[in-house]
């Protein structure tokens, strides 16, 4: 499914803490206590494919009181458009001392008509999706990921259920290895500097309960740095590659990655893209941000940077929790 090329998020913000923290930086401060919060927020977007869509979502973060300990999270969401597409999903992120291991996990229930080459179909999805990564030295995490996903589609065109790969009812079940490398700060939700850096190997084995055999490699990295003050400078290399009997929904695409905002919905077995940000304070908690991306997505890996899709935008953030950068954002690309 492609969408959210325009998206508005309204938060409102719960949140528990020892009266000592109070104005104190959450890493610097020597007397930090446990602090939790609660966060629910509507979910308004639009675009030309999927019209109208409502939602809303919440997330409950448990801050410790230990400087080198990032934030616990559990987030869930929903939503629904006018193309009848809805889902309920739910992630979550939980570390332990000092960072020494991070168990990170995804699931939920996708339903999600949509084509394929012009071709209708009605697909119901569940994704389950656990990693867990221990540290290696001060930034270097490495450990095995999981991925899990049962999905029922079904296409108009009878012939295209018997020919199209990854049409009925098929499992992809694959298991491999995540490296991530990483700068920043702890404690923040909204990243204003340092960088990370994330690949990942999964491989789906017919041994292992999956319908297919293929390979997923990818490979992610982003770079923040602050400018002037309060403003900032953001950087994104994405890449992917599959191998092997690669269902359809897996394919990558460029509009897909989140990455490209306003693009093309350019497909293939590989994937290259890359996008820039600038964002910058207005008034009191309203600040602005644009942006402006390229990619592009081929069935050869030497036919990439051939025809690049280009697009760019504005966007409007306003700062809704100051101590950890949660931000309210609307794009429109």
């Amino acid at each position: 499914m492609k969408k959210k090329i325009v998206s508005i998020a309204c938060l409102f913000f719960i949140s528990h803490a020892h009266a000592d923290d109070a104005g104190h930086d959450p890493v610097a401060a020597p007397d930090k206590k446990d602090s939790w919060g609660f966060g629910g927020h509507p979910i308004i977007g639009y675009d030309s494919k999927s019209s109208l869509t409502l939602g809303a979502g919440a997330v409950v973060y448990f801050d410790p009181d230990n400087p080198n300990q990032d934030l616990d999270e559990i987030e869930i969401h929903s939503t629904y458009n006018l193309k009848k597409q809805y889902d309920v999903m739910t992630e979550f992120s939980k570390y332990f001392k000092d960072n020494f291991c991070c168990l990170e996990g995804v699931a939920g229930y996708q339903n999600y008509p949509d084509d394929y080459h012009d071709m209708d179909y009605d697909a119901v999805f569940l994704p389950l999706e656990l990693s867990a990564t221990f540290k290696f030295g001060d930034i270097f995490y490495f450990g095995p990921v999981y991925k899990f996903r049962y999905s029922d589609i079904d296409f108009d065109n009878d012939n295209a259920d018997r020919t199209v790969r990854g049409a009925g009812k098929k499992y992809s079940s694959g298991a491999g290895a995540q490296c991530t490398v990483k700068t920043l700060p702890k404690g923040q939700h909204y990243r204003r500097e340092g960088s990370i850096f994330t690949t990942s190997f999964v491989h789906h084995a017919k041994a292992i309960g999956s319908s297919y055999d293929f390979t997923t490699v990818k490979a992610d990295y982003r770079h923040y740095i602050p400018l002037f003050g309060q403003c900032v400078l953001a950087f994104q290399i994405s890449g992917k590659a599959c191998y092997g009997n690669i269902p359809f929904i897996d394919i990558p695409d460029v509009e897909g990655k989140d990455i490209l905002r306003g693009g093309s919905e350019m497909s293939g077995k590989y994937l290259l893209a890359g996008q820039t940000e600038f964002r910058f304070p207005i008034y009191w908690r309203f600040g602005a941000a644009v942006f402006i991306g390229a990619g592009e997505a081929e069935n050869r890996r030497k036919d990439l940077l051939s025809d690049a899709s280009v697009a760019g935008g504005i966007g409007i953030r306003v700062t809704l929790n100051r101590e950890k950068n949660i931000n309210m954002r609307f794009d429109f690309a």
